[in-house]
């Protein structure tokens, strides 16, 4: 009797004992392996972005970062954020949970291209309407077909046959270029040529004589060279062409020529893949006017109009081609090179 009362006293001291020396194990939250979604990586000045974390643990906090964005940072599962400025920006997402205290951080780029003084915006998206809201939708000639953008678009360009096929607008969008001017395009070459003409509104079926209707811009290209100049007669231009080496065949630039308003090549600059390129004085004659003369010729792209006609052909694709009554920043090509 004695000795079962023993036993049970022992048992009860035993599970009193356990019950005080165990410790109820923590939970650890899963492992974070963060992510996140937007709805859009490239964007136009003005647009949003929507953010959304995808991360598949349980997070206990999420802190976003939005440079250049408005709002600037969240705590939310998902923010629609607004960029009024164009550029290459940064967006961070930082998401905590007890396995990982400090958190997990991921980043992306996102692209915002300029819009403000944007005359036109020809996508070439299968067609040659102008999206940037001013309507200067241009024509097609002689059968200018498709191309493989430098997107994988199978219809995000146009080709150019390096004879007869070129587009044009009309004679109103150099009536805002007196002050400043930026033209931009993406072009692959597809065979050398000496000179090739980009985008150009010279009119050279115009009245002769320097400072009178033979005027106009000309973004193109001399033995593979771009080049930017503003033409006051036949032989009478000033302008900028790059010193550093051809471009070479069968690979998408982005080629960008300014003008400040300055009447002599010192007011001329150009880019090549976002990058300030070298450049050389191109100019002949006596080409300061003292003031800007509109060209009264439509503008082209793909094609120059000479005296005898039609004139330096491009052979090759042509997409995003954009022109701006504003000199474009460091920001500005830099976003139009990676969009």
């Amino acid at each position: 009797m004695i000795y079962s009362r023993l036993i049970l006293i022992l048992i009860v001291l035993s599970v009193i004992y356990s019950s005080c020396t165990e410790k109820e194990e923590p939970t650890v939250d899963e492992k974070i392996i963060a992510s996140f979604n937007l709805s859009d990586s490239i964007i136009e000045q003005g647009k949003s972005i929507q953010f959304s974390n995808t991360t598949a643990a349980e997070v206990s906090s999420i802190e976003w970062l939005f440079e250049g964005g408005s709002p600037s940072s969240s705590s939310s599962e998902s923010a629609l954020v607004s960029y009024a400025e164009s550029g290459i920006y940064e967006v961070s997402m930082n998401v905590k949970n007890n396995s990982d205290p400090l958190g997990i951080v991921i980043t992306k780029q996102i692209t915002v291209l300029p819009t403000t003084d944007l005359i036109v915006h020809y996508p070439f998206d299968g067609n040659g309407n102008d999206v940037s809201g001013n309507d200067y939708t241009g024509n097609l000639f002689n059968g200018i077909a498709n191309f493989t953008s430098r997107f994988g678009n199978e219809e995000g360009a146009f080709l150019f046959d390096g004879e007869f096929t070129y587009f044009e607008t009309n004679t109103v969008i150099d009536d805002e270029l007196g002050e400043e001017a930026s033209f931009s395009a993406w072009i692959k070459i597809n065979n050398l040529q000496d000179t090739s003409m980009i985008i150009s509104n010279y009119n050279g079926t115009g009245e002769e004589g320097n400072c009178n209707k033979r005027v106009g811009f000309s973004l193109g290209l001399a033995n593979q060279k771009p080049y930017f100049i503003f033409a006051t007669g036949e032989d009478n231009y000033i302008g900028k062409i790059s010193s550093t080496l051809p471009l070479v065949v069968n690979k998408w630039y982005h080629i960008v020529g300014t003008w400040n308003g300055n009447y002599s090549s010192e007011g001329f600059d150009l880019y090549i893949d976002g990058m300030k390129s070298a450049v050389e004085d191109f100019e002949s004659g006596n080409s300061n006017c003292g003031a800007y003369i509109e060209s009264e010729h439509p503008m082209t792209i793909g094609i120059n109009k000479c005296s005898a006609g039609n004139c330096y052909p491009f052979d090759g694709g042509i997409d995003d081609v954009r022109v701006y009554s504003k000199v474009l920043s460091n920001d500005d090509i830099q976003a139009l090179a990676k969009g």
